[in-house]
């Protein structure tokens, strides 16, 4: 990875997601956490910043703020759930859509965003909803 001051915000998911990654066992090497409270801080302290979910219900902790490559890399190496997000040219318009696929679960996303992030953030769920009910 690069200079992790180079990054932005948008460059990481959210609190929400985070949190429910932690919960599937999301552990890897980030450049960012939430802190209890949903406090965002850039840091590059090492692997493995989850604090495990009961220490993190009874205090303050720790939780991964993965960029998005790094959880769709996981999802891929970990899951076999190889996903991405797809860009669709309007024919009669100008511009271009979005949606994503997901082809080892047959999921091919039937609403479009206009906006790349939110069809990302859409496959983000998708994927930790599959792991969820497995």
């Amino acid at each position: 990875m690069g200079d992790f001051k180079t990054l932005t915000m948008c460059d990481f998911i959210n609190y929400d997601e985070a949190f429910e990654l932690k919960k599937l066992g999301f552990n890897e090497h980030v450049f960012a956490t939430y802190r209890k409270g949903e406090i965002f801080k850039f840091e590059d302290d090492g692997p493995n910043r989850n604090s495990d979910i009961d220490t993190w219900l009874s205090g303050d902790a720790i939780c991964s703020a993965p960029l998005y490559s790094q959880v769709f890399r996981w999802f891929r190496e970990k899951h076999n759930l190889a996903a991405y997000v797809v860009c669709y040219e309007l024919i009669e318009e100008v511009g271009h859509m979005y949606s994503f696929e997901i082809p080892i679960q047959n999921c091919y996303h039937n609403e479009h965003f206009e906006i790349y992030e939110e069809a990302e953030l859409a496959l983000l769920q998708k994927l930790i909803s599959i792991i969820k009910n497995k």
